[in-house]
């Protein structure tokens, strides 16, 4: 085992979150480096399947996030029939067990421009 003594004079916290949580049947919590939304399967009247997906909207100030009541994007989903994507919905961590969690450390979730590091997309909207 290898051990390093902490730097006492600084006081650093760090947190890194990526899964998918589901809330529903038919709906999850997506968490990557780059985004935190909230994701439904929606099945069409002519029986396709689409996903919606809504950013989150944080209030720290009560460790809360809750989705846009529009979706920002709507396309069509690789699932062709409810069974499927209810399928991997089934095998994805329950929200309500690591809700509290989620929501005291959500906003630190919230990734920031890395500016000049690899992988950087260079559309920036001015």
């Amino acid at each position: 085992m290898f051990f390093q003594a902490p730097t006492h004079k600084t006081n650093t916290f760090d947190l890194k979150i990526k899964g998918n949580f589901r809330d529903s049947k038919d709906s999850f919590y997506s968490i990557t480096e780059k985004d935190f939304v909230h994701i439904t399967f929606v099945k069409r009247e002519d029986k396709s399947i689409w996903e919606e997906v809504r950013p989150l909207m944080m209030l720290e100030t009560i460790d809360e996030f809750f989705p846009n009541e529009e979706p920002d994007i709507i396309y069509r989903s690789n699932y062709n029939s409810v069974r499927g994507y209810r399928a991997f919905l089934s095998r994805q961590p329950l929200f309500e067990e690591h809700e509290p969690f989620l929501k005291k450390y959500g906003n630190l979730v919230y990734t920031k421009p890395l500016y000049g590091l690899p992988g950087f997309s260079d559309d920036l909207p001015f």
